[in-house]
């Protein structure tokens, strides 16, 4: 009972963080996009998919982690603990600060995609790499306090791992096939490889959002 109960509490704050660096990347991106004269670089469709589909699924993946024996050996909760714990505030606000230059850079320069002039081509990499960075800082999200990995028990997730396998295929199929419903172009091999890289980039940001707020947070 106390090992559910603690799972249960932990799973709660996973999707709170996952949930939380979305929704805060998607409104700061397409807020300060309205007010550049960058239009929607997220359309209206795009951002259901993210908000109501993509996040759900994930969410689903992520209350389904099984209860491990750490969780005997972590201190109870006090009843004014925060449901969002200073270490997750850390971590949404370096890994949401690190998306959202990434998409600006893309949606804004040159200089991590050259879209040659494309700007469908340019808007469906900017959806490209935000549904993939989402995706990668899943694996971020498994972990909700200082000095655990965010690998740990990943053999034993099959459902977390199934879900996001989905997620992935289905964004593949909004990309490739969506362009009527979706507004996007078929992406070729070196846009997917860069969209994958910037995706995957967001593992590396969320182990140093974890290094950096380790010290700061008691250990319960």
């Amino acid at each position: 009972a106390i090992r559910w109960g603690r799972s249960a509490f932990e799973n709660i704050r996973k999707f709170l963080m996952f949930q939380l660096t979305v929704n805060v990347v998607a409104l700061a991106l397409t807020f300060t996009a309205a007010l550049t004269g960058f239009g929607t670089p997220l359309t209206a469709v795009q951002l259901l998919w993210v908000n109501l589909i993509m996040d759900s699924l994930a969410a689903i993946a992520l209350t389904l982690t099984p209860p491990d024996d750490d969780l005997y050996r972590q201190a109870p909760h006090g009843r004014t603990d925060p449901l969002v714990s200073r270490y997750m505030a850390t971590n949404i606000t370096v890994t949401s600060a690190y998306m959202f230059t990434v998409l600006w850079l893309l949606l804004g320069t040159d200089t991590l995609f050259d879209a040659g002039g494309n700007e469908a081509l340019r808007n469906s990499v900017v959806f490209n790499v935000f549904v993939l960075m989402q995706v990668f800082n899943a694996f971020n999200a498994r972990v909700v306090r200082p000095g655990r990995s965010a690998w740990r028990g990943l053999g034993n997730s099959g459902a977390f791992l199934s879900v996001m396998g989905v997620i992935v295929a289905v964004q593949i199929l909004l990309v490739s096939f969506g362009a009527p419903v979706f507004d996007t172009v078929s992406l070729g091999l070196h846009e997917w490889a860069v969209s994958v890289a910037l995706g995957a980039s967001v593992l590396g940001v969320g182990a140093l959002g974890r290094r950096m707020a380790a010290p700061q947070v008691p250990s319960r």
